[in-house]
């Protein structure tokens, strides 16, 4: 985020997310990613794009990014937010449309970085994606120590980041940190931080939170078949109980989500008439 440097064989975004285990209907948030943000802002010129009332249909979805924007920040964005809206832009550069004005472009070379902030896990998985996806989890360090509106940032460090009342070693310290990080880009690359809660939680949020402890507690065999109306009944006779309107086809695809996040691959057998499914282990 820091280097001005596009690598045309790249066309990345970073996307930061919450490391702790939620579900789509629960996402947390306030964990820091506006902070990593506020950060960048000390010394690039950042454009937000409110993620929140973004229409990838809208012609003038950009018109608030100028010549001069370094990072494209989409904040916040909804749970239906189609990654792919951005392949071209990653790649190819930004053609931006504005209202009563000229359009202009930003070739590849010269394109800003693009940061996008999620309290859920962004729609749209497959290779294409995943390859143009710099992933970072938060953890909830602060958020959790949040209490009766106390301020936890200010209470560990004694103030608030980037305040008129900040120092000159403060921002010296600052300053120092960020150089080195652009450093260490430079002597290293980048360096993918391990996934943490990741694919849990897109397997969470493309299911429900009862349906993926169902099967994270069944402890699949990949040496093992499974009746799939059994299973299908003894998940509802503990999650639903009589009285229900969730299909067993929703449950055979969400087995499907189970296999991959597990990195397994789904098979399903016909025996005399009957309906099985078992998994594969990839990797065996």
């Amino acid at each position: 985020m820091l280097h001005f440097h596009f690598n045309v064989s790249e066309g990345q975004a970073v996307i930061l997310y919450d490391e702790t285990i939620t579900d789509a209907k629960t996402p947390m948030g306030g964990t820091g990613k506006g902070l990593f943000i506020n950060a960048l802002k000390q010394l690039r010129q950042v454009t937000k794009i409110d993620g929140k009332n973004f229409l990838e249909e809208n012609r003038f979805k950009w018109e608030n990014i100028t010549p001069s924007t370094q990072i494209v920040w989409i904040d916040d964005v909804k749970k239906d937010f189609q990654f792919s809206t951005l392949h071209s832009n990653l790649t190819d550069g930004w053609t931006i449309e504005r209202k009563f004005l000229n359009s202009f472009s930003i070739e590849p070379k010269f394109s800003p970085k693009t940061v996008i902030c999620s309290n859920s896990i962004i729609k749209g998985g497959g290779t294409t994606n995943l390859r143009r996806q710099v992933i970072f989890e938060f953890s909830d360090y602060y958020s959790r120590k949040i209490k009766n509106g106390n301020k936890p940032i200010e209470e560990e460090h004694g103030g608030i980041f980037f305040a008129e009342d900040w120092c000159q070693s403060e921002w010296d310290s600052f300053y120092t940190f960020m150089f080195n990080a652009a450093k260490f880009y430079l002597e290293k690359g980048l360096v993918q931080a391990d996934s943490i809660n990741f694919e849990l939680n897109t397997f969470r949020q493309n299911t429900n939170e009862d349906f993926a402890d169902w099967c994270i507690n069944e402890k699949f065999d990949t040496s093992e078949k499974y009746d799939t109306k059994e299973k299908f009944k003894e998940f509802l006779q503990i999650y639903y109980g009589d009285t229900h309107n969730f299909s067993q086809r929703t449950f055979s695809k969400w087995l499907g989500e189970f296999a991959n996040f597990k990195k397994w691959e789904k098979v399903l057998v016909k025996s005399n008439g009957n309906s099985f499914f078992k998994f594969n282990n990839k990797s065996d």
